[in-house]
This record gives structure tokens, C-alpha cells and sequence, in this order.
């Protein structure tokens, strides 16, 4: 048996759409595939449509319909960093700020005590002991110190030592 034959059969159990999307109906019985079945169904077909295994790769659905398709067509192989990438909705650098912000709420520290914190260092105070006086960790200390943490904001949007 062929590539293309068995890439005929498993057309022939779907649902065709008005845009050529196969619409898989699961196999042996009538019971809709759930999603983990559908997503093996897509791979192994664009495996077979390319003749070649695809390794790491992920496969994803291009057509925009809700992920049921498993048209090898309609399927692109992809680096799983990028298929992660694209899934999340890119935030703005005020929505990142507000988000830090917000964190840092309900935090020990403010940026009055950050600033404590780097005075007290450019003092010659131990990490240790502004680490202890503050209930923070050395490691909080070090990056308050280098700008990493509650780095100044100017007013052009640039954090401090950036």
C-alpha cells in the first residue's frame, strides 16, 4: 500500500468542509476524536505527504479553523519555541510595567527601601547585613544593587543601568 493510498483512506473517514479542511471522524468507531488524536492524525500525515519523519518539530494547523484539521495541506512544520511564541499575546512595555508594578505591591520592598538599600551598599554595608536588616535575600540585594530589580524609571520609559 502506498503513501497516497493511505492518505485517500483517512480523507475518505473525514468531513469535508467548504474549505477543504478534512474534519477527522476518529477511527473504527463513531466517537469524535479528542484533540491528542487529531493532532497525531495531522502529523502522521504530513509525514507521509513529505516522505520523510519530522523529528522535534511540531505541526500546526494553518487553515484557522479550530484545530480539527488534518488536511496535510493545511499543516506546517515548526520549532516548538516559535508555535510557543506565537500562542502568547506580546506585552507592551506599560502593560509590563503595570504588571511589575503590581507585583512589586505586594512585595517587602518599595523603591524607597531599594534605595536604602543602594545607599547602604555604596556605604560599604555588608550584602549580609542589609540582606538580614530588609528580610530579603543576598541574591535581592545584588540585583537592587546592579539595577536589576527595582531599577529607576526615567521618563522617557528606559530603566536605570539598563
Amino acid at each position: 500500500m502506498s503513501f497516497t493510498t493511505t492518505i485517500e483512506k483517512v480523507r475518505e473517514g473525514c468531513f469535508i468542509d467548504a474549505d477543504g479542511c478534512w474534519h477527522w471522524r476518529g477511527r473504527y468507531t463513531g466517537i469524535s476524536p479528542n484533540y491528542r488524536q487529531v493532532r497525531h492524525m495531522r502529523r502522521k500525515l504530513l509525514e507521509l505527504s513529505r516522505d520523510k519523519p519530522l523529528g522535534r518539530l511540531w505541526v500546526t494547523c494553518t487553515c484557522g479553523s479550530d484545530d480539527s484539521c488534518v488536511n496535510p495541506a493545511h499543516a506546517s512544520p515548526a520549532k516548538p519555541a516559535v508555535v510557543i511564541r506565537k500562542s502568547r499575546p506580546s506585552l507592551r512595555a506599560d502593560h509590563r510595567l503595570r504588571i511589575t508594578m503590581a507585583k512589586r505591591a505586594q512585595g517587602k520592598l518599595d523603591i524607597d527601601k531599594a534605595r536604602v538599600i543602594r545607599a547602604k551598599r555604596a556605604d560599604g554595608v555588608r550584602q549580609k547585613d542589609v540582606a538580614d536588616e530588609f528580610g530579603v535575600s543576598i541574591k535581592t540585594v545584588q540585583r537592587i544593587e546592579q539595577h536589576k530589580m527595582w531599577a529607576e524609571i526615567s521618563p522617557f520609559g528606559l530603566a536605570h543601568g539598563r
